[in-house]
């Protein structure tokens, strides 16, 4: 399960994901007295789990726990600014979730990332297999593509896409077969989030448009990096699809 893309990934378009999870774990992990005073501040004992940038398989349950105790770590954050100075820590850890904390879109980004990461996950376990899956691969990798596609390509231009051939072909930068940010598909959950942000005047519309944009361009640049090194280029592995029964 490792590959650099999810290190790209996390810290893509500024979001810096990858110090927010990294941060959410250390912050607490070697201080038992800042432990004390979260699970007395929260009453919560629930604390997130490591983090390893170069993991997809590793990272999706950390992003959906640090999701979970995102309403303890902001109450806990927020509380100690607003006590006496001498006690707001000085580390790195604290001023990165401070600056988590303090952006509306936070939570939006991490669910955005855990719904796109369980678009790939599903593969990497199937395929860390010493069976022979290679028959198989073809489908896998058009349905992950296809999948892909659909949050931020125009129907009319995935319709074209009849095998995994033309899928790969498609011009997906082209700003005439892009979706606009608005329709762009972020999951359930993560419109939930933004549509939150924006009632409770958390984020402004501009705000919401941006995060949309930067959506559009983070699935192109991983579609595209799929595209780079993905088998499917190899006549071979899409012939051998037809052995699959």
């Amino acid at each position: 399960g490792q590959t650099k893309s999810s290190q790209s990934y996390s810290s893509f378009h500024g979001w810096k994901l990858d110090s927010l999870l990294r941060s959410v774990c250390y912050m607490f992990s070697d201080s038992p007295a800042r432990r004390e005073e979260y699970e007395t501040l929260t009453g919560s004992s629930t604390w997130p789990l490591s983090f390893c940038g170069t993991r997809w398989l590793e990272d999706v349950p950390v992003a959906e726990r640090a999701l979970l105790v995102w309403p303890h770590i902001e109450k806990y954050v927020t509380t100690t600014l607003s006590g006496p100075k001498s006690k707001i820590p000085v580390i790195r850890s604290f001023q990165n979730l401070k600056e988590h904390v303090l952006n509306p879109l936070s939570t939006a980004k991490l669910q955005f990332f855990i719904t796109t990461a369980k678009v790939l996950t599903p593969f990497l376990k199937k395929f860390q297999s010493e069976q022979p899956r290679l028959p198989f691969m073809a489908e896998e990798l058009y349905t992950i593509l296809w999948t892909l596609f659909e949050k931020f390509v125009q129907k009319s231009v995935l319709d074209q896409a009849t095998t995994a051939a033309k899928l790969s072909k498609i011009d997906f930068l082209k700003k005439e077969n892009l979706l606009s940010p608005k329709k762009v598909d972020v999951g359930f959950a993560c419109k939930i989030l933004l549509q939150e942000a924006q009632a409770k005047k958390k984020a402004s519309p501009l705000q919401v448009l941006e995060f949309q944009n930067e959506c559009i361009v983070l699935l192109q640049k991983l579609t595209n990096k799929l595209l780079e090194r993905s088998p499917l280029q190899y006549v071979i592995v899409r012939q051998l699809a037809c052995m699959d029964p």
